[in-house]
Protein backbone atom coordinates (compact mmCIF):
# COMPACT_ATOMS: atom_id res chain seq x y z
CA UNK A 1 0.00 0.00 0.00
CA UNK A 2 2.42 2.39 1.19
CA UNK A 3 5.01 1.50 -2.03
CA UNK A 4 1.76 2.52 -4.41
CA UNK A 5 1.57 5.71 -2.66
CA UNK A 6 5.47 6.53 -3.41
CA UNK A 7 5.34 5.47 -7.01
CA UNK A 8 2.09 7.43 -7.54
CA UNK A 9 3.13 10.69 -6.00
CA UNK A 10 5.36 12.74 -8.89
CA UNK A 11 8.67 13.72 -7.61
CA UNK A 12 8.04 17.29 -6.67
CA UNK A 13 9.86 19.96 -4.80
CA UNK A 14 9.78 19.00 -1.37
CA UNK A 15 8.06 15.38 -2.55
CA UNK A 16 12.31 14.14 -1.89
CA UNK A 17 11.23 13.86 1.95
CA UNK A 18 8.05 11.86 1.46
CA UNK A 19 9.48 9.76 -0.65
CA UNK A 20 11.94 8.93 1.78
CA UNK A 21 10.06 8.97 4.67
CA UNK A 22 7.89 6.15 3.04
CA UNK A 23 11.32 3.94 1.87
CA UNK A 24 11.85 4.65 5.88
CA UNK A 25 8.43 2.82 6.65
CA UNK A 26 8.99 0.40 4.49
CA UNK A 27 12.55 -0.75 6.24
CA UNK A 28 10.91 -0.66 9.47
CA UNK A 29 7.96 -3.17 8.39
CA UNK A 30 10.62 -5.18 7.19
CA UNK A 31 10.08 -4.84 3.42
CA UNK A 32 13.47 -3.55 3.01
CA UNK A 33 12.75 -4.76 -1.19
CA UNK A 34 10.70 -1.74 -1.09
CA UNK A 35 13.01 0.48 0.60
CA UNK A 36 15.75 -0.55 -1.33
CA UNK A 37 13.52 0.08 -4.64
CA UNK A 38 12.39 3.76 -3.54
CA UNK A 39 15.28 5.06 -1.86
CA UNK A 40 17.56 3.61 -5.50
CA UNK A 41 14.81 5.64 -7.61
CA UNK A 42 14.81 8.40 -5.29
CA UNK A 43 19.11 8.90 -5.77
CA UNK A 44 18.69 7.83 -9.45
CA UNK A 45 16.78 11.26 -10.04
CA UNK A 46 19.31 14.06 -11.10
CA UNK A 47 16.97 17.04 -9.47
CA UNK A 48 18.01 16.33 -6.29
CA UNK A 49 19.62 18.97 -3.67
CA UNK A 50 23.10 18.00 -1.98
CA UNK A 51 21.60 17.74 1.16
CA UNK A 52 18.67 15.54 0.03
CA UNK A 53 21.11 13.00 -1.91
CA UNK A 54 22.92 12.60 1.03
CA UNK A 55 19.74 11.82 3.05
CA UNK A 56 18.70 9.24 0.29
CA UNK A 57 22.61 7.53 -0.21
CA UNK A 58 22.35 7.04 3.91
CA UNK A 59 19.07 5.80 4.31
CA UNK A 60 19.87 3.50 1.06
CA UNK A 61 22.62 2.29 2.65
CA UNK A 62 20.81 1.79 5.83
CA UNK A 63 18.60 -0.30 4.17
CA UNK A 64 21.28 -2.41 2.43
CA UNK A 65 22.79 -2.74 6.79
CA UNK A 66 19.13 -4.30 7.55
CA UNK A 67 18.69 -6.53 4.49
CA UNK A 68 22.57 -8.11 5.38
CA UNK A 69 23.90 -6.50 2.15
CA UNK A 70 26.85 -5.38 3.90
CA UNK A 71 29.33 -4.73 0.81
CA UNK A 72 26.09 -2.28 -0.46
CA UNK A 73 25.91 -0.39 2.43
CA UNK A 74 30.19 -0.46 2.74
CA UNK A 75 29.93 1.20 -0.32
CA UNK A 76 27.55 3.88 -0.30
CA UNK A 77 28.56 4.60 3.01
CA UNK A 78 32.29 5.06 1.55
CA UNK A 79 30.73 7.53 -1.04
CA UNK A 80 29.21 9.51 1.70
CA UNK A 81 32.70 10.11 4.09
CA UNK A 82 34.27 10.98 0.33
CA UNK A 83 31.43 13.24 -0.87
CA UNK A 84 29.87 14.69 2.25
CA UNK A 85 33.64 14.93 4.56
CA UNK A 86 31.78 17.73 6.94
CA UNK A 87 28.61 15.70 7.38
CA UNK A 88 30.01 11.72 7.43
CA UNK A 89 29.89 11.02 11.34
CA UNK A 90 26.88 9.49 11.12
CA UNK A 91 28.30 7.24 7.68
CA UNK A 92 31.33 6.40 10.02
CA UNK A 93 29.60 4.83 12.51
CA UNK A 94 27.69 3.01 10.47
CA UNK A 95 30.88 2.00 8.77
CA UNK A 96 31.80 0.85 12.43
CA UNK A 97 29.36 -1.29 12.96
CA UNK A 98 29.81 -2.98 10.10
CA UNK A 99 33.29 -3.61 10.63
CA UNK A 100 32.62 -4.68 14.06
CA UNK A 101 30.11 -7.27 12.72
CA UNK A 102 32.73 -8.33 9.61
CA UNK A 103 35.15 -8.59 12.62
CA UNK A 104 37.64 -6.34 10.24
CA UNK A 105 39.83 -4.71 13.03
CA UNK A 106 42.33 -2.73 10.64
CA UNK A 107 39.33 -1.30 8.86
CA UNK A 108 37.57 -0.22 11.98
CA UNK A 109 40.47 1.45 13.13
CA UNK A 110 41.27 3.64 9.89
CA UNK A 111 37.53 4.70 10.54
CA UNK A 112 38.00 5.44 14.24
CA UNK A 113 41.22 7.42 13.51
CA UNK A 114 39.56 9.47 11.43
CA UNK A 115 36.62 9.93 13.70
CA UNK A 116 38.80 11.56 16.44
CA UNK A 117 39.08 14.93 17.39
CA UNK A 118 42.05 16.69 16.48
CA UNK A 119 42.99 16.83 20.27
CA UNK A 120 41.63 14.89 23.24
CA UNK A 121 42.20 17.43 26.00
CA UNK A 122 42.19 16.55 29.61
CA UNK A 123 40.71 18.78 31.85
CA UNK A 124 42.65 20.16 34.78
CA UNK A 125 41.58 17.33 37.65
CA UNK A 126 42.67 14.91 34.85
CA UNK A 127 38.89 13.90 33.94
CA UNK A 128 38.68 12.30 30.79
CA UNK A 129 36.97 14.66 27.62
CA UNK A 130 33.20 14.89 27.31
CA UNK A 131 31.53 11.50 26.64
CA UNK A 132 31.16 12.67 23.12
CA UNK A 133 34.76 12.86 22.07
CA UNK A 134 35.43 9.89 24.27
CA UNK A 135 33.45 7.33 22.16
CA UNK A 136 35.93 6.86 19.11
CA UNK A 137 38.51 6.81 21.43
CA UNK A 138 37.11 3.73 23.39
CA UNK A 139 36.13 2.10 19.82
CA UNK A 140 39.66 2.44 18.92
CA UNK A 141 41.20 1.07 21.95
CA UNK A 142 38.65 -2.29 21.83
CA UNK A 143 39.39 -2.21 17.91
CA UNK A 144 43.28 -2.58 18.96
CA UNK A 145 42.63 -5.10 21.94
CA UNK A 146 40.76 -7.09 19.19
CA UNK A 147 43.29 -7.13 16.87
CA UNK A 148 46.25 -7.99 19.47
CA UNK A 149 44.11 -10.83 20.70
CA UNK A 150 43.60 -12.12 17.02
CA UNK A 151 47.63 -11.83 16.70
CA UNK A 152 47.64 -14.14 19.86
CA UNK A 153 45.53 -16.35 18.91
CA UNK A 154 47.28 -16.95 15.45
CA UNK A 155 50.29 -17.78 17.70
CA UNK A 156 52.21 -14.11 17.63
CA UNK A 157 52.48 -12.73 20.64
CA UNK A 158 55.14 -10.20 20.00
CA UNK A 159 52.92 -8.97 17.11
CA UNK A 160 50.11 -8.77 19.72
CA UNK A 161 52.95 -6.82 22.25
CA UNK A 162 53.62 -4.37 19.37
CA UNK A 163 50.05 -3.84 18.35
CA UNK A 164 49.98 -2.47 22.01
CA UNK A 165 52.49 -1.04 23.01
CA UNK A 166 52.36 1.35 19.67
CA UNK A 167 48.67 1.92 20.84
CA UNK A 168 49.17 2.38 24.63
CA UNK A 169 51.92 4.95 23.38
CA UNK A 170 48.64 7.35 22.06
CA UNK A 171 47.05 7.23 25.63
CA UNK A 172 47.31 5.23 28.70
CA UNK A 173 43.71 5.33 29.68
CA UNK A 174 42.59 3.05 26.18
CA UNK A 175 44.20 -0.34 27.35
CA UNK A 176 40.82 -2.46 28.63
Amino acid sequence: MIEHIAEDLALEAGSARTHIAIGVQLRRRGEVDGAVRIHGDLLARPALAAEEQFRVRLELARDYISAGLLDRAEEQLLQLVRDYSGQCQLAREHLLDIYEAERDWRRAIEVARAMLPRKLSWDRRGQAPSQRSQGPALRLAHYCCELAEDARLAGDPGAARGILRRELGRDEQWVR
